[in-house]
């Protein structure tokens, strides 16, 4: 359970069968609290990465962070902190190279631009490349948590081009999206959906004149019923004009109830989900539905224009990446833009109406290069990379580690008793399942929820107020 804190674990007993089964047992009280000892914002200085990446040039593209805490760093690299790492790197908590991953630094023979891992632990790392540990792996290879290539995914030929995106659905499905326009010796356009053995799922066929080439999808996003939603560089789908971003029915048809009218004008790079289902999309561009946002929208689920999130900080022309959102509800967002209406450079967090948190590294120059890739770490603090050399004037070496927001921390237990009965949760949606009997010394009381939209079958969980 990568998002419960070990105090969470002890108190939360899950089973994931058809649903999901909670047993509630005796809580302690839950305070707010700062997610770690610094302001929101600034360096964490217990995460170091010495000399960092080496290659010239060399970027992370991508940061997973590992339901263990480790971290998973992938691009265009050849080493890091003075040894071989040739495009994928595990990295400790401190920043230190794990050792016990990927032993040899072969790694790939390119870039990789996009990395998930499975609730089995298993991670799969698509990008440029044909090579994996100096075997035939073209542009993705799924790996075992030592790093070894799993014998056991197979893709015959594998892609044609760059995988540049990855979706992993709840019951095990694999989306690839990319510049690709074959798989496995059948012309499938850049987008195609895997079984868990890696074989094609024919029953998902977006088309061979849809995405990749001169089309592709760069960030994708599985709702809660099951369909996914593309952005990235394509004007039309099916011959229907949609602005660079469209959502998909679960056969990969287009689904046209999805209402984003002329979508955007320029590329779309990233798509995160709140909890609500509402999606934050970050890109180039400069208008999406015909309307003034620059590189940050947020749309509702049925892909209309959200306009109570109106977006300040970041100037028009500018790149934005990747968006994460915090458990509070602030939207974090990286990428290619300068200083503006006081944001620090690459890097800006908007609150949840879309204002600047000005709060968020007050002061800071923020970094020197451009930022592409962005995590969010259980304790609440923030991971980023990119061709970046330094953040407020101090060396970074390509990925640095922040001081997140606010968390809820469990305390130990005093009388507080979660009435104790057992439910069921279905796959989707969200439930609030029990209510305690005591109280927070603020006088708050506490129960957990349960949101089953995640990657995988691994389940988000967290406190609640109310």
């Amino acid at each position: 359970m990568s998002n419960l804190s070990s105090a969470l674990r002890k108190t939360v007993a899950v089973t994931l069968a058809a649903g999901l089964t909670f047993t509630a047992v005796a809580f302690g009280s839950p305070t707010l609290s700062q997610a770690s000892t610094g302001a929101p914002g600034t360096l964490d200085p217990s995460f170091n990465t010495g000399t960092g990446f080496a290659g010239n040039p060399s970027a992370p593209n991508t940061i997973t962070v590992q339901s263990d805490g480790k971290i998973v760093v992938g691009g265009f690299f050849s080493g890091y902190q003075g040894e071989a790492a040739s495009g994928l790197v595990r990295l400790n908590s401190d920043g230190s190279r794990d050792t016990t991953f990927d032993v040899g630094g072969a790694g790939v023979d390119g870039s990789v631009e996009a990395i998930v891992q499975q609730p089995d632990g298993k991670l799969l790392i698509g990008g440029a490349f044909t090579t994996y540990q100096g075997d035939p792996h073209p542009d993705l290879v799924r790996v075992l948590p030592d790093g070894t290539a799993d014998p056991s995914f197979s893709l015959g030929s594998g892609f044609t081009d760059q995988v540049s995106a990855l979706a992993l659905a709840p019951n095990g499905d694999i989306y690839v999206a990319g510049f690709f326009e074959g798989f496995d010796g059948t012309s499938t356009g850049g987008l195609v959906r895997l079984n868990s053995d890696g074989s094609r799922d024919t029953s998902f066929s977006p088309g061979p004149t849809n995405f990749g080439g001169l089309a592709p999808v760069f960030a994708m996003q599985i709702q809660s019923d099951g369909q996914l939603v593309v952005g990235g560089e394509f004007a039309t789908v099916d011959s229907v004009a949609v602005g660079n971003i469209a959502r998909l029915n679960t056969n990969g048809s287009l689904d046209t109830s999805f209402t984003a009218g002329t979508g955007a004008n320029g590329n779309v790079y990233g798509i995160a989900t709140q909890p609500d289902q509402k999606l934050i999309v970050t890109g180039e561009f400069t208008q999406f539905a015909g309307q003034q946002y620059a590189s940050l929208v947020r749309l509702g689920s049925n892909g209309t224009v959200d306009s109570s999130f109106a977006p300040s900080g970041i100037a028009l022309g500018a790149q934005a990446n990747r968006a994460a959102v915090q458990p509070n509800g602030k939207i974090v967002v990286v990428g290619n833009f300068e200083s503006y209406l006081g944001s620090p450079n690459g890097i800006a967090q908007f609150n949840p109406n879309g204002s600047l948190d000005t709060g968020f590294n007050p002061g800071g120059s923020g970094f020197v290069g451009g930022v592409n890739s962005l995590a969010l770490q259980s304790n609440g603090n923030i991971m980023a990379g990119g061709f970046v050399d330094s953040y407020n004037g101090q060396p970074v070496n390509n990925v640095a580690r922040f001081f997140g927001g606010t968390m809820l921390t469990q305390q130990p237990a005093k009388n507080c008793v979660v009435l104790g009965k057992t439910k069921k949760l279905p796959l989707r949606g969200t439930k609030k399942l029990m209510k305690p009997q005591c109280k927070t010394n603020a006088g708050n009381r506490i129960g957990v929820d349960a949101s089953a939209k995640l990657r995988g079958d691994v389940r988000s969980f967290r406190l609640y107020w109310h």
